[in-house]
């Protein structure tokens, strides 16, 4: 198996309000509206291709699913073979939200 970057709650919540950094929580609009990061947009998995038109190149893109290591690495898979710069974040949105 191919180690994909990845980033840990505690390093994210450190970058997560710089103007580079984009949260995209992955899952389905339900999934999301059910509890996210503050500041995640949600882009289902499905419609990631299409929304990449939309992002800067320079951003930091950080890919987020439930518990992490699902969604957020096929997410991850599709933006680093654009050229993105991103990362999957570890323990996903559901790991953050138990962090606050």
């Amino acid at each position: 198996m191919i180690t994909l970057p990845s980033i840990d709650i505690v390093s994210l919540k450190e970058i997560e309000n710089q103007s580079n950094v984009l949260i995209i929580d992955v899952r389905s609009a339900d999934e999301y509206e059910a509890g996210h990061i503050p500041l995640a947009v949600n882009i289902p998995l499905e419609s990631l291709p299409k929304a990449l038109e939309e992002i800067s190149d320079t951003t930091l893109i950080v890919t987020a699913c439930g518990r992490g290591g699902g969604r957020s690495r096929k997410a991850l898979e599709i933006i680093l073979s654009q050229g993105y710069n991103a990362k999957w974040l570890e323990g996903g949105s559901l790991g953050y939200l138990d962090s606050l």
